[in-house]
């Protein structure tokens, strides 16, 4: 189906009989009467909206002056609805427009909208038959290499077998099985190679165990010397600590026997202080008071009266303790003095004598 393309004389003379049927045309109305393309009848419409509208009263010419003999003026109401309608039709005439105005700016931005749309779609797709192609050309690239290495590959393989490429299908064929066999077994060795290099490493690592251990083992071995050398420094030294223990024996003998004295020294010294506190209470002791007069008895006879005062006095002296000695001032204290022991008993000799003097 052809386009026709719309004249604007065919899209003004649509739009006015629109117009005067009171009918607001559309695009698509234009369209459907005129025949034209969208874009064009677009144009055409923008340019006739454009086009300001014609008064249809013209203004009366100021050189002719009302006259008796005119048509008679028309009542001041029928002249209101008369400018009122005129009003009307502008007012709708001027929506209208608007309105058409907007719906083709709508129509053109979602139109620009689609293409750029389309436009950025197909920018994408030819970016990507761009990346595939140059994909494709590196897969090509690729595969030729692969052919060249296996080309040389084929030479490589018939070169081992001495055979050429113009030599008898049948040993062709028998040198290809001998190198299939060739390379399974070569395959399968490759194929070890993982296992092989998982054990050598597990081989480096046990000898590296071994290296830190005896690594260990040899510091341990220099602690032991160091230690043993240390031992024996002590052992050099053990008769001079034996001598010093021995020296350190006597020693103690002599200081566990000047102790000994040292004790019994002590117990003298505590005996002669009993005796110096005895001696000091006999000494500080009152004298005895005096005897009252004897009480003559009434009745008593006279060998009994003789004999009672011997007996109570003989009575007395039997229940009455004996006195401790007393010591003068003009006696020796000979047997006061505590003198130290003598170096042959095992007492020290320098220790002083303390003498004790009684007063």
């Amino acid at each position: 189906m052809s386009i026709t393309k719309a004249t604007r004389e065919a899209v003004q003379a649509a739009y006015d009989g629109y117009l005067a049927r009171g009918i607001v045309p559309t695009v698509g109305d234009i369209i459907q009467q005129t025949g034209g393309s969208k874009s064009t009848v677009c144009g055409h419409l923008r340019a006739i909206r454009a086009t300001p509208i014609p008064s249809t009263t013209a203004p009366p010419s100021p050189s002719t002056s009302p006259s008796m003999d005119g048509p008679p003026e028309l009542p001041l109401e029928w002249l209101e609805v008369a400018d009122l309608s005129s009003r009307t039709v502008a007012s709708l005439l001027t929506r209208t427009i608007a309105d058409e105005r907007k719906r083709t700016a709508q129509l053109l931005d979602a139109e620009v909208a689609a293409r750029s749309s389309a436009l950025a779609s197909a920018r994408a797709e030819t970016e990507e038959l761009r990346r595939a192609f140059g994909h494709a050309e590196a897969d090509f690239d690729t595969a030729a290499s692969e052919v060249t290495a296996l080309l040389e590959v084929v030479a490589i393989l018939l070169e081992a077998v001495g055979l050429d490429a113009s030599d008898d299908l049948g040993d062709l064929r028998a040198a290809a099985d001998d190198a299939v066999n060739r390379i399974r077994d070569l395959t399968g060795s490759a194929a070890r190679i993982p296992a092989l290099e998982a054990e050598l490493e597990q081989r480096i690592s046990e000898v590296r165990t071994a290296e830190a251990r005896i690594a260990d083992l040899q510091d341990a071995a220099n602690r032991a010397e160091r230690r043993h050398q240390e031992l024996l420094g002590i052992a050099s030294r053990v008769p001079e600590l034996e001598a010093t223990v021995q020296a350190a024996e006597v020693r103690i003998a002599g200081l566990s026997a000047q102790l000994v004295a040292s004790a019994k020294t002590a117990g003298k010294v505590e005996a002669l202080e009993g005796m110096i506190v005895h001696l000091t209470s006999a000494m500080a002791r009152p004298a005895a008071p005096p005897a009252a007069p004897p009480v003559q008895p009434r009745s008593r006879p006279a060998k009994r009266a003789a004999a009672t005062p011997a007996a109570r006095a003989e009575k007395n002296g039997a229940a009455a303790l004996p006195e401790p000695e007393t010591t003068s001032a003009d006696q020796p204290l000979a047997n006061l003095v505590l003198t130290a022991p003598s170096p042959a008993d095992g007492g020290s000799s320098d220790a002083p004598a303390s003498p004790v003097t009684a007063t």
